[in-house]
């Protein structure tokens, strides 16, 4: 009997104080980064990026648990469950239509600090629902797991942030125009399209010539 094939993306759901404090902990160490490319960041309390920097991780940690809220993180798991199986059908065979192949399942960690939305390889994702609305998680975890899956080719050719964004925007656009749009970036973007529409879905092909 041949076993059918998985055509779903499944993520998995955790949070924790411990992991809030590991969020906070890699902010502060990518503080000047995050400054120069103008993200916009929540922290807890008061901080900002420039005291946040000569805080120790005990002090991160007591801003933190002022502030954690269990019910918050398990009342916005399952929201983002029930819409990510209602807004990630035919996910998988899209990816898979354009040469991309995604693993079955993603570790999502839930934050309220950071950025709107991080990866690290192989599969894990990083959302933060303080900056999002529930109903647009959906779309920004789809967004990571592209970034997941050219992370490779991205590294192979040195290709710098903003370049990077555009790449995956483009790509996510294609896959679900409806749901996805292309941000805003500071960077020229014409030499980009041009290359994704003369070579998409060869990706390595796009990157190379973005």
């Amino acid at each position: 009997m041949v076993k059918s094939l998985n055509f779903a993306v499944e993520i998995n759901m955790r949070h924790s104080l411990d992991l809030e404090v590991r969020r906070v902990i890699l902010v502060k160490q990518k503080a000047e980064w995050f400054k120069k490319m103008g993200y916009r960041l929540s922290l807890p309390g008061s901080l900002n990026l420039d005291n946040l920097k000569k805080i120790s991780q005990e002090e991160a940690e007591e801003y933190i648990n002022k502030e954690y809220k269990e019910d918050d993180y398990k009342n916005a798991n399952i929201k983002i469950q029930e819409d990510w199986a209602a807004m990630s059908m035919g996910f998988k065979e899209k990816l898979l239509k354009y040469e991309l192949n995604p693993l079955d399942v993603y570790d999502v960690f839930l934050t309220k600090y950071g950025v709107k939305g991080s990866y690290d390889l192989p599969n894990s994702i990083t959302i933060n629902f303080k900056q999002l609305e529930i109903n647009n998680i959906s779309r920004v975890i789809m967004h990571e797991i592209v970034h997941l899956l050219i992370e490779g080719l991205i590294q192979k050719y040195n290709v710098e942030h903003w370049r990077k964004e555009r790449i995956v925007d483009l790509i996510c656009f294609k896959i679900n125009p409806t749901a996805n749009y292309l941000q805003s970036i500071p960077i020229e973007t014409e030499k980009i399209d041009k290359a994704f529409d003369s070579f998409f879905p060869n990706i390595e092909k796009v990157i190379q010539n973005s």
